[in-house]
């Protein structure tokens, strides 16, 4: 084996994984500062130097603290902040057991917080309002999920909340990066140093297919903006003869739609004469004509 090549891919091995371990580092790190500045807990961060993830945060904040907060009071609030970051935490874990992670924030905006909060969704409304705009699987899943929850309410304990947690801590240590990621990238940097005419198509495609898909994206959207402008328009008359084919082609926008430049400042004295520009796709004039109607 070329010697250039494995040095190439040694360095480029060791450069992604050193790269995403101070990235998970750094975001695993602001998740913890966020929780004890939240929680007025930042003068105490020098006894969590070792902790690496908030999940570990939760299972050791309350032993970590029990010698220096003696102010029943104050202890009595960090403990609740405790409980109610590990219920959450559990919540989370529990979701991706089931494979229903994408379900949390929606969940959460229908104030579902933890699992007992979960466990009550017994009516098929509240089922359908979470499962909304997802496959009917993940609703099929949420709903045995609810049921299993509902029968183990009476044996269901801090414990297995607890659980739960040093689950999902294991599951996020292991969420730094892979081998496998960084074999493939090792690999292609080294080949292409290796290949040049590879090292061409490598950096040409990458190129072409991300113009491609912006050029893409931005055609979607203003197709799309088109569309919605022409169906917006329900009065015949404020349309007129005009299709939905002008609107996709640009030949046509509703002045609703377009972007205007006012030429002045609130407040102006009643009389004075005011002037503003109207401009449609590409900055172009767009020519008024007495069928405009600019106030509804």
């Amino acid at each position: 084996m070329d010697r250039r090549f494995l040095l190439t891919f040694l360095f480029c091995s060791v450069s992604w994984i050193f790269f995403w371990e101070v990235r998970w580092k750094k975001g695993k790190e602001s998740q913890i500062q966020e929780w004890l500045k939240g929680h007025r807990l930042s003068k105490y961060r020098h006894l969590f130097e070792d902790v690496q993830t908030l999940e570990e945060l939760s299972l050791s904040v309350l032993s970590r603290l029990e010698e220096v907060v003696k102010e029943q009071q104050r202890w009595r609030e960090i403990a609740e902040a405790n409980f109610q970051l590990l219920r959450d935490l559990a919540f989370q874990e529990w979701l991706c057991s089931q494979s229903l992670e994408h379900y949390y924030h929606t969940l959460q905006a229908l104030g579902c917080l933890n699992l007992d909060d979960l466990a009550q969704f017994d009516s098929q409304l509240q089922l359908s309002l979470a499962a909304w705009g997802y496959y009917y699987e993940d609703y099929i899943r949420l709903s045995r999920g609810v049921k299993v929850l509902q029968a183990s309410r009476g044996s269901r304990d801090q414990d297995y909340e607890i659980r739960l947690v040093h689950s999902l801590a294991k599951r996020r240590l292991n969420e730094k990066w892979s081998f496998a990621g960084a074999l493939i990238f090792g690999c292609t940097v080294a080949l292409c140093f290796l290949i040049k005419d590879l090292m061409f198509y490598v950096i040409g495609g990458i190129t072409v297919s991300i113009i491609a898909f912006v050029f893409t994206i931005k055609f979607l959207c203003e197709l799309a903006a088109r569309v919605v402008s022409f169906l917006q328009n329900e009065d015949p008359g404020r349309r007129g003869d005009r299709s939905i084919y002008d609107y996709v082609r640009g030949n046509y926008l509703d002045p609703r739609s377009c972007k205007v430049s006012w030429d002045w400042k609130d407040p102006q004295e009643v009389g004075q004469t005011m002037s503003f520009r109207v401009h449609v796709r590409r900055w172009r004039r767009l020519d008024l004509c007495t069928t405009f109607f600019f106030l509804n």
